[in-house]
């Protein structure tokens, strides 16, 4: 079964070559037969003849009226235009309109994500609210500043807020507190973060 199956597209193939070529044969016989007719006797002809043998036909009826295979260039295949719906004038379509409206949503949130926390320091450096106000003091990063931030996180170490801070320890104080045998501040410490030009 396998090979039946194989042999089919070769089989289809060999059978639409047939066909065309028997197809061209037949317009170029309907050419020559329409050729030996008189313009009047074509005139009386129905369209559908004329269609039928295509623009390859009338070529060969012109050669053979004027009596040379020279009269008349080769026929030049049209080129197709097709012009699709989408291209038309009109409102875009809802599905179209949909997807542009999500990629725009998801785009502004993670701007917006990306850009809170700069933003919040930017408008707490112009001095016009405090760094708790603006809420820099929720968690411990780079734009922390002027905050006393109260430790929630179990193993939270020295080093471990220097990273988070991207500062040295001279930037937060931490008031005298015996830390955990592992190096890290019990819970409910309290971090004062200090402005520091240092960034």
């Amino acid at each position: 079964m396998p090979a039946a199956k194989a042999a089919l597209p070769s089989e289809l193939i060999n059978r639409l070559r047939e066909n065309i070529a028997q197809g061209k044969a037949s317009r170029e016989t309907l050419g020559l037969k329409l050729a030996e007719l008189s313009p009047r006797e074509i005139s009386k002809l129905p369209r559908s003849v004329l269609t039928r043998i295509g623009p390859e036909g009338v070529a060969t009826m012109a050669r053979v009226a004027a009596g040379t295979d020279d009269a008349l260039p080769a026929p030049r295949r049209a080129s197709v235009r097709i012009q699709s719906r989408e291209s038309t004038s009109g409102p875009p379509p809802l599905w179209l309109v949909c997807s542009a409206a999500s990629l725009l949503v998801i785009a502004l949130t993670i701007l917006a994500g990306t850009i809170d926390r700069p933003l919040r320091w930017g408008l707490f450096r112009s001095g016009y609210q405090s760094g708790d106000a603006m809420g820099l003091c929720n968690r411990l990063d780079r734009w922390t500043e002027d905050c006393s931030y109260i430790v929630t996180a179990p193993s939270l170490g020295l080093a471990d807020i220097e990273a988070r801070l991207a500062r040295h320890q001279n930037s937060f104080s931490i008031p005298h507190t015996i830390l955990h045998a592992d190096g890290s501040l019990p819970l409910g410490t309290v971090i004062h973060v200090n402005r520091n030009s240092e960034r």
